[in-house]
């Protein structure tokens, strides 16, 4: 996860610079959803409170967290994420570092996750709390 987050402030500016301006006109979209994506990080943190951490972990004492973006979503601070690692690229008009990097950031997402939710299905009222959202966009993924 270092890596690819590392890779995301070296490589796009690197890739913009060697590739032709016209490949970099329009960014302005991309830099909007890189704006919101930031917003549904800082919400998501918002919303869990004390019991958000970098690493991961799971508390003991977690209680399901099913306010704010939670409440149609199991992940939205990973898919804050996933937008971010995707479009930072593009705003710079980066189009193949937005791709590796993405594939890189959905690796690791993937096993995290998977990780994640096996040790919150231990918590009492994970289960029923997120049994029937999605992790990503509701209704579908």
């Amino acid at each position: 996860m270092v890596a690819t987050h590392v890779g995301l402030f070296l490589l796009p500016p690197l890739e913009a610079r060697l590739t032709s301006r016209e490949r970099r006109r329009r960014t302005g979209a991309w830099s909007l959803l890189l704006l919101a994506a930031g917003a549904l990080r800082l919400w998501s943190i918002h919303s869990l409170g004390d019991q958000w951490n970098v690493r991961g972990l799971v508390a003991d004492d977690l209680r399901p967290v099913t306010i704010g973006p939670y409440r149609w979503i199991r992940h939205p601070n990973y898919l804050a994420v996933a937008i971010e690692v995707a479009a930072m690229p593009m705003a710079l008009g980066a189009w193949r570092s937005a791709i590796g990097l993405s594939l890189a950031n959905f690796s690791v997402l993937w096993r995290r996750i998977r990780a994640e939710e096996r040790l919150l299905s231990e918590r009492p009222g994970y289960s029923e709390a997120f049994a029937r959202k999605a992790r990503f966009i509701p209704h579908l993924l």
